[in-house]
């Protein structure tokens, strides 16, 4: 899990676009 979230932020401008949307991921899973 960790690796995914660290290619996002070594994406470059989008790098806190996806941090959250992982988020928001992790939340529904544990919903």
């Amino acid at each position: 899990a960790a690796g995914a979230p660290r290619k996002w932020w070594f994406g470059g401008g989008t790098d806190l676009t996806p941090s959250y949307i992982f988020e928001e991921d992790v939340k529904h899973f544990h919903s």
